[in-house]
């Protein structure tokens, strides 16, 4: 049951991907109304594999491979049609529909390779549901980031194909992706400070990779979100910055993840 779910709902991202690319080149407001249902319905399969998950493993398999992956690729999945219904970013579908297969299909192709383990305490808990739900908006942020890349490139060179007229303005991208960095960051700075405190009581706070790169990733941030505050810093630079640290968040999860040595 657990297996054919997981299949079931990699099928139904796909094909969601499917039309949101569709949207780019035929009739926008039909495909894009059959692109959210698409992704409304595979986001319910896959809330039903979720459920499946932590009902035969527990809450403890958010700390698994498959798990934490399937959990916080429902989480991308809700975020994103919260704001497509509620702001009109349906195009960006496009980029989180076949990521969110990706975290699907570690259920399909890999095994629970991630470490096994109770919670020491609520702490413990809290960090790495704040630290999930950070990367999560980092995630979007990068998303915003990369269309707002594209976007610019196009408009340089002058190109005003489909491209130009499905994804949003500048301006929108711009405010959007400051969002959820902002949203991020509060939740990735509780989330880093809950972490070391937790180290320190338990672990007398050594610093590994993992610990480094937590750090490495919110330093990205604050830089982004300061130099935005002082000097309104935005552009090809601004975007290029969040691409990076939305990579190092999710480094920091596969590190976590995998328990990679430090």
């Amino acid at each position: 049951m657990f297996f054919v779910t997981s299949v079931v709902a990699v099928i139904a991202y796909l094909a969601a991907t499917g039309a949101h690319l569709a949207t780019i080149f035929g009739d926008r407001p039909r495909l894009q109304r059959l692109a959210l249902v698409a992704t409304s319905g595979a986001a319910l399969v896959h809330l039903v594999l979720a459920g499946l998950l932590i009902a035969d493993k527990g809450f403890a398999s958010v700390f698994e491979i498959r798990g934490g992956v399937t959990l916080g690729a429902l989480v991308l999945v809700v975020v994103y049609l919260f704001f497509a219904f509620r702001f009109e970013l349906e195009s960006l579908g496009s980029f989180v529909t076949p990521l969110a297969a990706l975290g699907v299909m570690v259920n399909v192709v890999g095994t629970a390779t991630g470490a096994r383990f109770t919670l020491a305490n609520e702490i413990l808990g809290v960090h790495i549901a704040l630290a999930f739900l950070g990367t999560g908006a980092f995630t979007l942020a990068c998303i915003m980031a990369i269309v707002y890349l594209i976007q610019e490139g196009q408009l340089k060179q002058k190109k005003f194909g489909p491209l130009m007229q499905r994804f949003p303005s500048l301006d929108r991208l711009d405010a959007f992706g400051l969002r959820f960095v902002g949203t991020g960051f509060v939740m990735y700075t509780v989330s880093l400070l809950l972490g070391l405190f937790w180290a320190w009581r338990h672990a007398g706070l050594a610093i590994d990779g993992r610990s480094g790169l937590s750090v490495l990733t919110w330093a990205i941030y604050a830089i982004i979100i300061q130099a935005r505050i002082t000097v309104g810093w935005r552009g090809r630079a601004a975007a290029q910055l969040v691409i990076v640290g939305g990579l190092s968040a999710v480094g920091v999860i596969i590190l976590y993840l995998t328990r990679a040595p430090a």
